[in-house]
């Protein structure tokens, strides 16, 4: 169960600084 939480954890973590990026470069 904690390896698909920190899973869970690094995918969220993944799709913000996507994002962020994403927002910075326009």
């Amino acid at each position: 169960m904690q390896a698909v939480t920190k899973a869970l954890e690094n995918a969220k973590t993944v799709l913000i600084h996507n994002h962020i990026d994403h927002c910075m470069s326009r």
